[in-house]
């Protein structure tokens, strides 16, 4: 274990994290996690996508999305926008207006600006440019792994 820490603090050093810019490193010790009084705060929660072809992947979401990477340990690759965003989870039984469920909801400022660009990246479509009913104007596509993002923002 304490090999594994080193080697961790290394990559981490090699991707921009520095005692000048403080990161918080949270080890999980699986049957060890208590919480004290019941109580427990939810600082992220993170999208995973699993594949073989991170480049492509990587290309995608940063041409799409402004995303830049910000660590790439070989294994692992993460994107952000460097915003800050309230932690959020849905549970749908449908998409809404006939929409298949999504794998990841992406709220952007400008949903027809990142639409021009999925049309001129020659994105599949799985839902098409739409104002919805709730207030918010949203398309679906397809990223390289096959996963559905619901790409939108809130109208008004």
């Amino acid at each position: 274990m304490p090999g594994q820490i080193d080697d961790i603090l290394i990559r981490m050093k090699t991707c921009g994290f520095s005692a000048n810019k403080p990161a918080k490193l949270t080890l999980h010790f699986f049957g060890t996690d208590t919480v004290p009084g019941g109580k427990m705060t939810v600082h992220r929660i993170v999208a995973n996508i699993a594949t073989d072809a991170a480049p492509e992947v990587r290309k995608f979401y940063s041409d799409l999305f402004g995303l830049e990477t910000i660590m790439d340990l070989g294994w692992i690759v993460t994107l952000t926008s460097r915003e800050t965003a309230l932690t959020q989870i849905s549970i749908l039984r449908e998409g809404g207006s006939g929409a298949p469920v999504p794998d990841l909801s992406i709220e952007v400022d400008d949903v027809d600006e990142v639409h021009r660009r999925a049309r001129e990246m020659g994105c599949e479509f799985a839902h098409d440019l739409t104002d919805e009913p709730w207030g918010v104007r949203r398309f679906f596509i397809s990223d390289p792994t096959g996963k559905i993002l619901n790409v939108l923002s809130h109208i008004g």
